[in-house]
């Protein structure tokens, strides 16, 4: 199975207007990008689109917990993670996510895949316990 069809909206066939979608991001979520260094996991994602006349956004909330690897102490610890970010798709000639902001998708496209956007979704950036006595 390609896992991350699971993540596709097909936004020709909304309305326009706001649509919410929810995703539970698991082990086998992560498992299915090669993803070692971040489990078990238990985060659930919102997503929500705003379909325009000529563009869309999109808001992604990311809030659960991750199970990490200390690098000082090699335990095992929870982190939680909560996050939000924005994103604008527009419409282009060719597919360009070099903006962090601005996601530009081709004129023909009829679906949106939020993998990208929940994999980026505040992921620790070390993996260090905030425990005392290290």
């Amino acid at each position: 199975m390609d896992y991350d069809k699971t993540y596709n909206i097909p936004f020709t066939g909304l309305s326009l207007g706001k649509h919410d979608f929810e995703y539970l991001i698991d082990d086998k979520f992560f498992d299915s990008f090669s993803y070692t260094d971040i489990q078990p996991v238990a985060l659930k994602s919102k997503v929500t689109l705003n379909k325009k006349n000529t563009f869309m956004e999109l808001k992604v909330h990311v809030d659960g917990e991750v199970t990490l690897i200390c690098d000082l102490t090699g335990k095992s610890f929870k982190e939680p993670i909560e996050g939000q970010m924005e994103l604008i798709v527009k419409f282009g000639e060719t597919y360009n996510d070099d903006d962090d902001i601005i996601l530009v998708i081709p004129h023909d496209s009829y679906q949106i895949n939020v993998v990208n956007e929940l994999l980026t979704q505040k992921k620790p950036q070390n993996g260090t316990s905030k425990e005392k006595n290290l």
